[in-house]
């Protein structure tokens, strides 16, 4: 009879073992769950960021690079000549180095609120 109870008893045991073990199983599942979330989400912000930062630049190059091919035809229009016309695209690119320079360093100051100062130079272009 004693052994019987205590196998009773054992097999009870085993049993809130097992529960408390598939109860701890679904917290450490779902607190992956929910850390592997986060990630994801900041992952996607991440990669969205960049797509949109490599169109730019291909965008800024096009339209850097509009204005070679297109000399001649600006040359005729102001009735310059080239020596004339190069002094304008000199301090055209002049301004495109300052203008980076002045931005890297508000970037490195102000690192915390670059996506508002970023959105602001663009709608202020």
């Amino acid at each position: 009879m004693e052994s019987e109870l205590a196998g009773g008893k054992t097999e009870e045991n085993n049993e809130r073992m097992e529960n408390t073990s598939a109860q701890s199983q679904l917290k450490e599942s779902e607190a992956l769950y929910k850390e592997h979330d986060i990630l994801s989400g900041f992952m996607a912000y991440r990669v969205t960021k960049q797509v949109f930062l490599v169109l730019a630049w291909i965008a800024m190059g096009l339209y850097l690079e509009l204005v070679g091919p297109s000399l001649t035809d600006l040359k005729d229009r102001a009735h310059v000549n080239y020596e004339e016309i190069s002094h304008i695209l000199i301090s055209r690119s002049t301004g495109y180095f300052m203008g980076a320079v002045f931005g890297g360093y508000i970037c490195d100051r102000f690192n915390k609120y670059i996506d508002l100062f970023l959105s602001l130079a663009n709608f202020t272009i």
